[in-house]
């Protein structure tokens, strides 16, 4: 039956496009068997029906294409690792070769010796400076001690250095408000009892 069935996606029955020909079977229906020759039209719908499928799980599963291109220096992920101390990425340096699709060709700088990985087992490492390293570099050269006056004051040898009041101020402790305290009653059990205090 169920190779007399037309499919949902392609519209023709795998009969038909597995032997170029609707076989008959036992159940009587009153759709006639076609003799005609099989068109390309089902190869279409099927593309059609791939790739929006493909698309919707792209967006459900936030998919991104990889950034990784030739001439990329990559680390590549370590698929049987020894321990699990093992880092997840090898600490050797790749260079990515050759490029075609999701299949990268790395070659490693020290040995030379090249693979075959996925983009999806591959790490890039960034080449360009991260704009903060560069904001902490210029305020460390404005702070640099050529730049910074220093008092020619002599210090005195017999006084002590003043010790640092490091205590906070009160105009610096924020005014935060506490929780709500839970109200204790006693219980009603021991309204039988006498309080008696331990020191008596």
């Amino acid at each position: 039956m169920y190779y007399s069935t037309p499919h949902s996606i392609t519209g023709k029955t795998p009969s038909e496009l597995m032997l170029g020909r609707t076989i008959r079977t036992k159940l009587p229906f009153l759709r006639e068997i076609e003799t005609a020759p099989p068109n390309d039209e089902f190869c279409d719908r099927d593309a059609i029906a791939k790739k929006h499928a493909c698309d919707r799980e792209n967006i459900k599963r936030n998919a991104r294409p990889s950034s990784i291109q030739e001439g990329d220096k990559v680390l590549m992920q370590n698929l049987v690792p020894g321990n699990k101390l093992t880092t997840t990425y090898s600490p050797v340096e790749y260079t990515v070769v050759r490029k075609s699709g999701t299949r990268c060709t790395v070659q490693s700088k020290d040995s030379g010796t090249t693979y075959e990985r996925n983009s999806s087992h591959l790490k890039k490492i960034p080449t360009s400076v991260p704009a903060e390293s560069v904001d902490l570099t210029s305020t460390r050269s404005s702070t640099s001690p050529s730049n910074c006056s220093i008092s020619q004051e002599p210090l005195r040898e017999d006084s002590p250095p003043a010790p640092l009041d490091t205590s906070p101020k009160p105009a610096d402790i924020p005014n935060i408000p506490s929780r709500p305290k839970r109200v204790c009653k006693r219980l009603l059990k021991f309204d039988d009892y006498v309080d008696v205090p331990l020191d008596q």
